[in-house]
């Protein structure tokens, strides 16, 4: 099994990093803004209304910086620790699912997690969706999703990819745990004769012998002409008398 715990911590530590990071920044940012607001405030009382004009500009601008940095800003995600993923299998008579548990770094049991089930397939992950699974852990903190009757196909020996997720979840984050699980339908290699056709790698009979008989022929002529030259050369050149 391949679970991203670790992995997960660390995101952990750094969503709380930017979160820090841009709180301290917005407050030096809004200080900042308040003192230049007050000086404009003191300075449109004693000048002239070109003054006033200018300093609504200003305001605007700032105003425009302060949305740009909202904008811009990283979302901050409040989740409550990072947590994994323990993945199996359980069959019960005909029935097989694929179950899930999603533990805290205590190793207790976590409720109410929406948990997804996907199988690896050669070109992404196929989703395992069924009306009878449950979708959200209960206070045990199991989930499970029954397999469709046809199965999956595996290898040839059965083995599949099964992956459980917790996807964007509000209070958790993205977690994914894979397992490599004999439970699928193994593959069987048939052996195929291929036909005689021109598709096929096996040629047609009336095609093999129209080549035969082409290459044939041009090497029964090659040949000829050789057998003749050398007749010719060895009978030698007879002078006609004048």
């Amino acid at each position: 099994m391949v679970a991203r715990y670790p992995i997960q911590v660390r995101e952990f530590e750094q969503i709380r990093y930017l979160s820090n990071n841009y709180q301290i920044r917005k407050k030096k940012y809004m200080k900042t803004l308040n003192i230049i607001l007050k000086k404009m405030f003191m300075l449109s009382l004693h000048k002239s209304k070109s003054t006033v004009k200018i300093a609504a500009l200003c305001l605007i601008f700032l105003f425009s910086l302060n949305s740009g940095l909202s904008f811009g800003a990283e979302k901050v995600v409040k989740v409550k620790g990072p947590v994994h993923i323990q993945l199996g299998f359980v069959q019960k008579d005909s029935v097989k699912m694929f179950t899930a548990k999603v533990l805290n770094t205590a190793d207790s049991a976590i409720k109410g997690v929406e948990v997804h089930f996907y199988v690896q397939r050669l070109f992404g992950q196929l989703p395992v969706k069924s009306t009878l699974g449950n979708a959200k852990t209960d206070a045990k903190g199991e989930t499970s999703m029954i397999l469709p009757k046809k199965g999956f196909n595996g290898d040839s020996v059965g083995n599949i990819t099964v992956i459980a997720k917790i996807e964007d979840d509000d209070d958790y984050g993205s977690v994914e745990t894979s397992s490599v699980m004999k439970v699928g339908v193994p593959l069987v290699m048939e052996s195929v004769v291929f036909p005689r056709a021109l598709w096929s790698p096996r040629a047609p009979i009336p095609l093999i012998l129209t080549f035969v008989f082409l290459i044939g022929g041009v090497w029964c002529t090659y040949s000829y002409v050789f057998y003749v030259t050398s007749k010719i050369k060895k009978a030698g050149i007879k002078k006609v008398p004048a």
